[in-house]
């Protein structure tokens, strides 16, 4: 009896991760092909990254795209994944505390965050949308995986959230 209660509250949770996933994995492989069908386009919103040394933006212009494209394409193909969405939620982190260190020292950035589609929206641009728009993506990533990890306890695998980047239990 006890197993049928728990049933339907760890599918709810599947499901949820998996739109958890898919929503993010979209997003992110969206922004990679962004990123790279407008390169030149986001090579110059790099450029107004001044806070980062030289060599960072340079080897951002080729790593960033690649691990969007890489991590979104793997949520999309594999939704409730740990890993791919602990590497989501770092990116996002990591983008938003340098954009909010531009911003704040230096001055606003361009933000080039969906390269070829910032052309055609200036709203992608404004700071209030991208800082708005990426802590809505890190609770996303956060609900995925405290969702993913309850699941997995329910099912005796695991239990209480599980931040590490590793993705193995703690």
């Amino acid at each position: 009896m006890a197993i049928a209660l728990h049933q339907p509250s760890t599918r709810w949770r599947a499901r949820a991760v998996a739109v958890c996933g898919v929503v993010l994995g979209a997003t992110v492989l969206l922004a990679g092909i962004a990123k790279i069908a407008g390169f030149r386009e986001f090579a110059g919103s790099v450029e107004t990254w001044t806070i980062l040394p030289a060599w960072v933006r340079v080897v951002s212009l080729l790593a960033v795209p690649i691990a969007e494209v890489l991590v979104g394409a793997t949520l999309l193909l594999s939704p409730s994944s740990r890993f791919a969405a602990k590497c989501v939620l770092a990116m996002i982190v990591v983008f938003s505390a340098v954009y909010i260190a531009q911003y704040v020292f230096v001055g606003p950035p361009k933000c080039g965050c969906f390269g070829l589609l910032s052309r055609y929206s200036s709203a992608l641009e404004d700071s209030k949308i991208v800082l708005g728009r990426n802590a809505l993506l890190i609770v996303i990533a956060v609900v995925s995986l405290v969702l993913s990890r309850s699941a997995s306890a329910s099912d005796g695998t695991g239990g209480g959230p599980d931040l590490s980047i590793s993705g193995e239990p703690g």
